[in-house]
C-alpha cells in the first residue's frame, strides 16, 4: 500500500506539473494575444483618427470652397445688377431723345 500510494503520489506530481506548465503556456499565450489586441486596437484607434482629421480637412476645403463660389457668384450678381442699371439709363436717355425729337406723349413701346 505503500508503493501504491507512492505511485500515486508520483503520478500525481506529474500531472500537477503538466498541469502547471499549460497553465503557464495558456497565460503566455492570452498574454501574447492580449498585446496584439492591445496593438491592433491602438492602429485601429490611429486610423479612425487621421480619417477623422481627413474629413474634417475636405470638409473645411469644401466649405472654403463653397465660399469662394457663393462670394464669385454674389460678385457676378453685382456686376449684372450694375449692368442693368446701366442699360436701363441708356433706354431711358433714348426714350426721352426719341420724345424730345418725336414728341412727348406717344408710348415709345409700341403700346406693350
Amino acid at each position: 500500500m505503500v508503493e501504491e500510494n507512492a505511485r500515486l503520489a508520483r503520478r500525481l506530481e506529474k500531472s500537477l506539473s503538466a498541469a502547471r506548465e499549460h497553465a503557464e503556456g495558456v497565460g503566455e499565450r492570452m498574454r501574447r494575444e492580449g498585446r496584439e489586441a492591445d496593438r491592433t486596437e491602438r492602429r485601429l484607434r490611429e486610423r479612425v483618427e487621421e480619417l477623422e482629421a481627413r474629413e474634417a480637412g475636405a470638409r473645411a476645403a469644401g466649405a472654403a470652397e463653397a465660399g469662394e463660389g457663393a462670394a464669385a457668384l454674389a460678385a457676378r450678381l453685382r456686376e449684372s445688377e450694375r449692368r442693368n442699371r446701366e442699360l436701363q439709363e441708356y433706354v431711358d436717355g433714348i426714350r426721352a431723345s426719341y420724345a424730345a425729337a418725336f414728341g412727348g406723349g406717344e408710348d415709345v413701346d409700341g403700346g406693350r
